[in-house]
């Protein structure tokens, strides 16, 4: 009996450790992030001068004055960030299901070799398509517009090959029963497939929506006017267009860039899990089309 209240009471010191170890490693995790919004409530010839100072409090409407500043428009670039980013997210839901329903249900010549060029442009390294894309929006009169940070990517390889392998766990007699019913292939996809696997959408669309939201290099190369900043731009530009390094207004824009992408991923992250683990479970690795 002693040996046991023993154990008992090293059982009870151990998970009492853990539960210190994990809020300390929870206080220096959130560290930055304090130190992050500190320097966004400062003017910049404070932050110069007094930068490690923490304990100087400065009013909290520093960085509502920072909103407000028009060579910095971050409103705008707020607001293009969501328009962007959430056409991109239905475009790649809607373009990569279509593809991925295509591949994944129906048979056609050379169905193999397209799919393989389709896994084979996601090795594709961003920085190579810069010339085509910015050429392209050329062409197509877009360049410096909305929709040339929308259209060059409305759908990837990773959208089709992700909604390919949600599709075909979709049982084929599902999709027979539809057609019966005089559904076309159309509204078969969007009316009961996608239903039925809408963990994996909405996955999809949240990953999609926050990549489209961080990227940076391709925006870069067919944007050149101000109005049409993105987040990711505009916090690249600050350093160079705006007079050097401007620590308080970059952390203002940095916390304007994280705080949208960890509410969604907060909010999502359950079916986020959902959808992932669905497909892992269902298809096993090395399965071929």
């Amino acid at each position: 009996m002693i040996a046991k209240d023993k154990d008992k009471q090293l059982g009870r010191g151990g998970r009492r450790w853990r539960a210190v170890l994990v809020w300390f490693l929870a206080v220096v995790v959130l560290l930055p992030f304090a130190q992050m919004i500190w320097t966004a409530q400062r003017p910049r010839e404070v932050v110069d001068r007094s930068y490690r100072y923490l304990s100087q409090l400065l009013p909290a409407h520093e960085m509502t004055r920072h909103l407000e500043i028009a060579p910095r428009p971050l409103r705008v670039a707020l607001t293009n960030s969501i328009i962007v980013s959430g056409t991109c997210a239905l475009l790649c839901v809607v373009l990569g299901a279509a593809a991925g329903y295509a591949f994944a249900k129906k048979e056609f010549r050379g169905k193999t070799a397209l799919f393989d060029l389709v896994l084979a442009s996601m090795a594709v390294p961003p920085a190579i398509l810069m010339v085509p894309v910015f050429r392209l929006t050329v062409v197509l009169h877009i360049y410096d517009t909305l929709l040339a940070l929308i259209l060059p990517f409305s759908v990837t390889g990773f959208a089709i090959v992700y909604m390919r392998y949600a599709i075909s766990a979709v049982p084929d007699s599902l999709i027979e029963s539809a057609r019966l019913d005089g559904l076309s292939e159309a509204a078969a996809l969007f009316r009961v497939v996608l239903p039925s696997i809408w963990p994996s959408v909405l996955t999809l669309a949240v990953v999609q929506g926050i990549a489209t939201w961080n990227l940076f290099v391709l925006p870069l190369a067919v944007t050149a006017s101000q109005e049409n900043y993105t987040v990711a731009i505009l916090l690249g530009r600050l350093m160079s267009d705006f007079g050097g390094l401007m620590w308080n207004d970059i952390m203002v824009v940095v916390i304007a860039a994280l705080l949208p992408i960890a509410v969604v991923f907060v909010v999502f992250n359950r079916w986020i899990l959902k959808g992932s683990t669905a497909i892992g479970d269902e298809h096993p690795a090395g399965r071929r089309p």
